[in-house]
């Protein structure tokens, strides 16, 4: 009984248990996700930097955790992965709420948004998906603790924790390394402008501990530069994967933009993969067309074969045989053999062949000319990419719970649901808080400039960098979303209650 009137005391244990609850609940109900993305990252040696190997198009970190998955189990190691997710997810909750408190001293603020958080669609459903984004929306909840714990406390063991997770989260996905390079610049800005204080002694050693703390904070940067450096020697660009420039020749080819082009000998092998077939999709048509029409009549199978090479040399609009024999080739290695030409999008198709047979700089030169002759049209398109909605690619496994339970979860995730269009509204209200602040108090919020900036650069990355799934790609903007949306219910309450306070 003294044990229940304790808890009661607590209601953060409350909250996180049901949350808990609902998330493990979830996970047991909902199918494992594989996309031809999870196949790259299963096919990927994600030891392979060890030895001077960059890939090309895929970063390390999540095939290095599916090669470690796959050595503790080799059977069930998508289970596995899947588990180590949920339960990273699930510390990550914990951690939201403590970052949390140290922005607000009203628990009940902090434990609805958190419940919130937990419990919203675009979050919940990527633990049991083999994609980065569960780990990614984790990792970025941890860095948010580390820097608003550093700014509060100017503890080293923040700057620790938050430069660890920014050297992995780097490695898992590309927008880190923005995140890593804006925390390195902020640590300088704090040093070179620490805030007023009233003994010169205490600016002094402030700035001590703040320059300290950029150096540590550098790390990541070195890493990322050596990254970068090897990379450039394989493949000439210096960046650490060629996966952006390549969804957007995805872009250029997929929307047309490729015909105004000047490059003839690209635009001319982009119009063809576009209109024409594999050869073993024509096949296998012929092969259902002669079988079907002569299933009555008294043909024989060398009579049936005739018929169809002599159907076959009338077809003139097939991929030549080199061709698909290297856009194939090219997919087995990349997809592990589950890929080839018949059941490849055209368009993604003539992206392999383009990356793979032309120069970087004279691809990036053929992407810039195609978007840049339509302009107009490409920023009609990130406009409109800006109304994607956040959401989890999760499938209901059909295990069977009743229909109540159905309706829970249905309920429970689309309750919230936000839109690339409201990271920006909330980065921009960031922004004009700080610059407010700044301007009329002389106060520095750098909690606020924080908020707008890493937000504004997520979504950057993903309207400009990606070709699809670009509310996916800009995941990692929630948890600053929700942190953001926590101190405006705070200066809410503070202001309707502050005879109160």
């Amino acid at each position: 009984m003294s044990s229940l009137k304790r808890i009661k005391k607590k209601p953060e244990i409350i909250v996180l248990s049901i949350i808990f609850l609902f998330r493990i609940v979830y996970f047991l109900y909902l199918d494992y996700v594989f996309t031809p993305d999870s196949s790259e990252y299963i096919s990927r040696d994600g030891f392979a930097w060890l030895h001077g190997s960059v890939d090309r198009y895929r970063l390390p970190v999540y095939p290095m955790l599916i090669d470690l998955c796959q050595f503790i189990s080799e059977a069930y190691y998508s289970l596995v992965v899947c588990i180590v997710q949920l339960l990273i997810s699930l510390l990550s909750i914990v951690v939201l709420y403590w970052t949390l408190k140290k922005l607000t001293d009203k628990k009940g603020i902090c434990l609805l948004v958190t419940f919130l958080y937990g419990t919203m669609s675009a979050t919940s459903g990527w633990d049991k998906t083999l994609l980065t984004e569960s780990l990614s929306l984790s990792l970025t909840v941890f860095i948010i603790f580390g820097i608003v714990s550093y700014i509060k406390d100017k503890k080293y063991r923040y700057i620790i924790i938050t430069t660890i997770c920014l050297i992995i989260s780097s490695f898992l996905k590309a927008v880190f390394t923005i995140y890593a390079g804006m925390f390195f610049v902020f640590l300088i800005l704090i040093t070179i402008f620490p805030g007023k204080h009233e003994e010169k002694s205490t600016i002094a050693k402030l700035r001590k501990v703040n320059l300290k703390s950029a150096l540590i904070s550098f790390i990541p940067i070195i890493f990322i530069c050596a990254y970068a450096f090897t990379f450039n020697n394989l493949y000439g660009g210096f960046t650490l994967s060629d996966s952006g420039l390549g969804q957007q020749v995805y872009v250029v080819v997929a929307s047309g933009y490729y015909k105004d082009s000047t490059d003839t000998e690209i635009k001319e092998i982009a119009e063809y993969i576009l209109n024409t077939p594999s050869n073993c999709t024509v096949k296998n048509n012929l092969n259902g067309l002669v079988s079907e029409f002569y299933k009555d009549f008294d043909v024989s199978n060398e009579e049936k074969e005739q018929i169809k090479e002599q159907m076959l040399s009338l077809v003139d609009n097939t991929l030549n045989e080199p061709t698909e024999n290297w856009i194939d080739e090219f997919l087995d290695m990349r997809y592990d053999n589950l890929y080839n030409c018949d059941v490849s999008e055209a368009a993604n198709l003539a992206r392999f062949y383009i990356m793979g047979n032309f120069d970087r700089d004279r691809v990036a030169q053929f992407v810039s000319e195609a978007k840049m002759n339509n302009l107009s049209l490409y920023i009609t398109k990130i406009v409109s990419n800006l109304f994607y909605r956040y959401e989890s690619i999760s499938v209901i496994n059909g295990l069977p719970l009743s229909i109540w339970v159905t309706s829970l979860f249905e309920n429970l995730l689309f309750f919230l649901e936000f839109s690339i269009i409201h990271s920006l509204i909330i980065s921009l209200i960031e922004i004009v808080i700080f610059l407010v602040a700044l301007i009329k108090k002389k106060k520095t919020d750098w909690i606020r400039l924080g908020l707008g900036v890493y937000v504004l650069a997520t979504i950057f990355l993903s309207v400009f960098g990606t070709n699809a799934d670009f509310a996916r790609t800009a995941i990692t903007s929630i948890p600053f979303m929700f942190v953001a949306i926590a101190m405006y219910i705070d200066s809410i309450y503070k202001y309707l209650f502050k005879r109160d306070t």
